[in-house]
């Protein structure tokens, strides 16, 4: 699967490029006709995207403070294949005992 067909999977078949030119165009009093018109795509799938939102642009997802940063769970993952100790790891990416290796631990939930 390439980047594109991936950014694709999310939004309708729309790319996160595209999505902020619906909300541009939207935003601005276009029909969704003249939106999906300016994007070379059908207008189902314009009409379907908006939907899902509500008709309102979705807020920018964010992270909670709570979550580990990529900086850390790279450095985590490195002292992991490294060999080192938990409290080595912590201290390294100034994370309290085991806090972090125990997140990345965890399984996902589906």
């Amino acid at each position: 699967m390439t980047l594109e067909q991936h950014e694709r999977l999310d939004g309708f078949g729309l790319s996160a490029g595209e999505q902020e030119q619906v909300w541009e165009l939207w935003g601005r009093g276009e029909s969704l006709r003249a939106v999906a018109r300016a994007l070379g795509r059908h207008v189902t799938q314009v009409r379907r995207y908006v939907s899902s939102t509500g008709g309102r642009r979705p807020a920018p997802r964010q992270r909670a403070s709570s979550c580990l940063s990529v900086c850390e769970r790279e450095e985590i993952s490195r002292g992991v294949a490294r060999g080192e100790s938990c409290r080595k790891i912590a201290v390294g990416v100034d994370l309290s005992f085991c806090r972090g290796l125990a997140q990345m631990q965890q399984p996902a939930v589906v």
